[in-house]
């Protein structure tokens, strides 16, 4: 996180810790966004309500997540969701008005440009990701572009469950889906407890695909 980068010193003065409780509210959808918040421990869900009166999760963050960069400076700067803790959580805070004096720091100024850009770039893959309609299409979409990322063919997935909201699928139309693929051709599928690994079973394939 970039605040490491500050020495205690201006760690202290500059930056605030808050503690949560499960169930608290961090910020509510429409309420003006003011500071950056870092997730130093715990969980945070930030979910909106749709017409229907049904709650959506938008995304979920934990600790090492940060919330409020890439909307503070924006045109309007108002929370999309409202964001609740799953657990225990602690959040350190840099207020809109400190950061001036903070991108003094070369170290900080320069750490905050790359947090901002991986994140308007995981953003964009997102983006990419979703335009594909077809559920196959968009799950190889996925795995080729992480092999790319991390020249292996096997790409780890927490669990199902994560990797369906990822897709915007349910978890048991993903799991059947995963299956096709096995009995295509297309992957492997090793399992230890919720965690899985898929390897791709055609590199040329894949290659051509990505271009």
């Amino acid at each position: 996180m970039p605040y490491h980068l500050l020495s205690d010193a201006l760690c202290n003065k500059y930056t605030k810790v808050v503690s949560y409780h499960t169930g608290d509210i961090v910020f509510n959808q429409g309420e003006l966004c003011q500071h950056i918040g870092f997730i130093e421990m715990g969980e945070i869900h930030v979910i909106t309500i749709t017409h229907t009166e049904k709650e959506e999760t938008i995304t979920s963050l934990s600790t090492g997540d940060a919330f409020g960069d890439l909307l503070l400076f924006s045109d309007h700067p108002y929370y999309l969701g409202h964001a609740i803790c799953k657990k225990e959580t602690v959040v350190r805070y840099i207020e809109k008005e400190q950061l001036p004096l903070l991108f003094q720091n070369e170290a900080f100024f320069t750490a905050f440009l790359s947090m901002i850009s991986n994140k308007a770039m995981q953003l964009k893959n997102e983006n990419k990701l979703l335009r594909h309609s077809n559920l196959k299409d968009r799950m190889m979409h996925y795995l080729i572009e992480e092999q790319l990322r991390t020249h292996s063919s096997t790409i780890q997935i927490e669990n199902i469950t994560a990797f369906a909201t990822l897709l915007s699928f349910t978890r048991p139309t993903v799991s059947k889906a995963l299956q096709q693929l096995v009995k295509e051709g297309e992957i492997e599928i090793r399992k230890k407890g919720q965690t899985c690994w898929i390897r791709l079973l055609h590199p040329d394939y894949i290659y051509f695909q990505s271009q």
